[in-house]
């Protein structure tokens, strides 16, 4: 009897250790597809030559579990890098604390996500990539930098009902420090400056650029969070629900916005 009990738990033990065997290879050729999938759409976005620098989500829909939503917004970086995209600008008006999302992107950029024996040849440029937090009156601007310290993508994490005071904010407070620096100036060097300032842009707005493309999520088709002379000439595309948004969602829309002719200022 007893030698009956040994045989059937070695024969588990065996079981056990194929399973996880197979789960662990599973685990592997996942990534290594992904990563091979992320190369091929890249280069076929360069082929294709659309062109979206700057990309706006507002949540309006009902769905709150956090945990899931910030893994679909990791995710939504991941397809945004593969299509060329360099900013997302999220607004979320029930999000109490961005904290808990910023933790965790950061968390999920450490180097124990991408282990050596685990990437791909192809997956090697997200291993390099580092993590940096900027904390904003109205959210936190994550920016995900090279191994030089070059900027390769921006994430801008807003609330809206404080997006507008973040930018009229920004905006005196920008002004009022060049102003301090414009008047240690001598006269021949002050004209230069203002032009200068005036021909940089929006640097001292939480949201920057003007998104090309704003997607709404939820039944109401409000730009809460996104002041009118931000969106003026972005294209607006409406989704039922962030959670259950795909790859294939994104890349229509941009082919969409690319088949559309472009309002003047474009």
């Amino acid at each position: 009897m007893q030698r009956v009990c040994l045989t059937v738990a070695r024969v588990l033990y065996y079981v056990l250790y194929g399973v996880f065997y197979i789960i662990d290879y599973l685990e592997l050729l996942f990534h290594k597809v992904k990563a091979r999938v992320l190369s091929s759409l890249l280069e076929q976005h360069k082929e294709s030559q659309v062109r979206v620098k700057h990309l706006g989500i507002v949540r309006n829909d009902g769905n709150r579990e956090e945990t899931s939503v910030c893994l679909n917004l990791i995710n939504l970086i991941f397809w945004c890098f593969s299509l060329g995209i360099d900013v997302i600008t999220f607004v979320d008006s029930q999000v109490v604390d961005w904290n808990p999302w910023v933790e965790r992107i950061c968390a999920f950029w450490s180097i124990e996500n991408f282990p050596n024996n685990n990437v791909d040849r192809e997956a090697s440029c997200f291993q390099k990539l580092t993590c940096t937090v900027e904390n904003r009156n109205a959210g936190f601007r994550v920016i995900l930098l090279s191994y030089r310290n070059r900027t390769v993508f921006t994430l801008n994490l807003l609330r809206s009902e404080d997006a507008h005071l973040s930018l009229i904010r920004g905006f005196f407070q920008l002004v009022n420090t060049k102003l301090e620096v414009y008047q240690t100036l001598p006269l021949s060097l002050r004209k230069t400056y203002m032009l200068d300032f005036l021909n940089s842009g929006a640097d001292g707005s939480m949201i920057g650029s003007e998104p090309e493309v704003v997607v709404i999520f939820g039944n109401v088709p409000s730009l809460v969070g996104f002041p009118s002379w931000e969106v003026r000439l972005s294209q607006i595309f409406f989704q039922p629900s962030f959670p259950r948004f795909t790859f294939y969602d994104l890349r229509e829309i941009i082919e969409t916005h690319a088949r559309t002719p472009k309002r003047f200022g474009k």
